[in-house]
C-alpha cells in the first residue's frame, strides 16, 4: 500500500483468523488502515495505533455514507463502537533504519577503548588516520581509507550481485560474460544463469560451486565431501560432472566418506582410519583389502572375508 486510506470493517467475519498483516500491509509504504478486531501477521515496517479524535470523527462522519450505499444501514450502532478498532500506518523511512543494535564498531569505540571503556587504558587507536595503497606495520589491521564501504559509491559497495559495477564491466569487456555461461552450460545450470544463487536447490548449488572453482582454470581441483546432504539422483549427476571434469584433463582430489561414490568415480584412492593411512590402490584393491573392511565394516566381516 503506497497511500490512500483503507477500512476493513470485519463485519460478521469474527471467527476467522486475521490475514490483514500477511497480504494487506506487506510492502506498504504510506497511507492508513482502520481496521476492526484482532490483527495478527503485521510486518516491523508499520504501527498498530489506537483512534484518535480525528480517526473517530473521520469514521463516524464516514460510516452511515458507506453503510448506506451498501444497504446495510443497520450495522451503524455496531460499527461506531470504535472501542474495537485500531488503525495501521507506515514507518517513516528513518524510524524503518532505526537500529535497535549497535555495530561491533559502535560496540568497540563506545564501550571497550573509548574513554571509560574497560580496556581504555592499554589499547589507543586513531581511526582518522589514512593507511597507505600496502598496509604495512601497524596499517595491517586497518582497512585503507580507499576500501572502507562507507566512502564508496552503492553501485560499487553495495550491489545486490555482490559483484560491484565497475568489476562487472571489466569482466564483460574481457569476454567473461560468455565463459561464464559456458561453464554453466557444462555443470547444467544455463536455466538457471539469471537466478540468485539463493534459490538454487541443494544439488544445484554444488554444482554452481564446481563452475566456481572451473573459473579459476584449475590443474587441480580439491573437494572435500562434495556428495554431502545428496539424495541418489544428485550424487549420480554429480558423478557424472567430475568425471567429465577428469576428461578435460583436470586432476580430482575428494575427500569423501561415501564409499559408493568413491568406488564408482575414483582412479585409485587412499583409506585413512582415524588419521592414520591404511591402504591405498584401485577400488577394487581398496574393496577386498582387509584393513579397510575390518575399519568400515567391523572385524567381524575382516574375518568372514578373510
Amino acid at each position: 500500500m503506497g497511500g490512500g486510506i483503507g477500512v476493513v470493517c470485519g463485519c460478521g467475519r469474527e471467527d476467522l483468523p486475521s490475514v490483514i498483516g500477511d497480504r494487506s500491509c506487506v510492502g506498504m509504504v504510506g497511507g492508513t488502515i482502520y481496521v476492526r478486531g484482532p490483527v495478527v501477521g503485521l510486518s516491523d515496517e508499520v504501527w498498530l495505533l489506537s483512534l484518535d479524535d480525528a480517526d473517530r470523527d473521520f469514521l463516524k462522519q464516514n460510516m452511515p455514507v458507506f453503510l448506506g450505499k451498501i444497504g446495510r444501514p443497520e450495522l451503524e450502532e455496531e460499527l461506531t463502537d470504535f472501542s474495537r478498532w485500531q488503525k495501521i500506518v507506515a514507518k517513516t523511512y528513518e524510524e524503518r533504519n532505526v537500529r535497535s543494535r549497535m555495530t561491533l564498531r559502535e560496540f568497540r569505540d563506545q564501550k571497550w577503548v573509548a574513554d571509560g571503556g574497560i580496556f581504555a587504558d592499554v589499547v589507543k587507536d586513531d581511526y582518522a588516520h589514512v593507511a597507505g595503497l600496502v598496509n604495512a606495520g601497524e596499517d595491517r589491521i586497518k582497512i585503507p581509507h580507499w576500501q572502507d564501504k562507507r566512502f564508496g559509491a552503492p553501485c560499487q559497495v553495495a550491489c545486490p550481485s555482490n559483484i560491484p559495477t565497475q568489476d562487472r564491466i571489466n569482466l564483460l569487456r574481457q569476454g567473461k560474460y560468455e565463459e561464464a555461461l559456458e561453464h554453466l552450460r557444462f555443470v547444467g545450470l544455463e536455466h538457471r544463469a539469471f537466478d540468485l544463487s539463493g534459490a538454487l536447490a541443494y544439488g544445484e548449488q554444488r554444482r554452481l560451486e564446481l563452475a566456481r572453482a572451473l573459473a579459476s582454470h584449475p590443474r587441480l581441483l580439491l573437494l572435500d565431501e562434495p556428495a554431502a546432504g545428496m539424495n541418489p539422483l544428485e550424487s549420480a549427476q554429480l558423478m557424472q560432472l567430475i568425471r567429465k571434469i577428469r576428461d578435460r584433463g583436470i586432476t580430482v582430489l575428494i575427500i569423501e566418506h561415501d564409499m559408493k561414490v568413491m568406488m564408482n568415480l575414483a582412479d585409485h584412492i587412499y583409506a585413512f582410519d582415524h588419521g592414520e593411512l591404511i591402504a591405498q590402490g584401485t577400488p577394487n584393491e581398496i574393496r577386498a583389502n582387509p584393513r579397510v573392511i575390518e575399519a568400515y565394516l567391523g572385524r567381524g566381516m575382516a574375518d568372514a572375508q578373510a
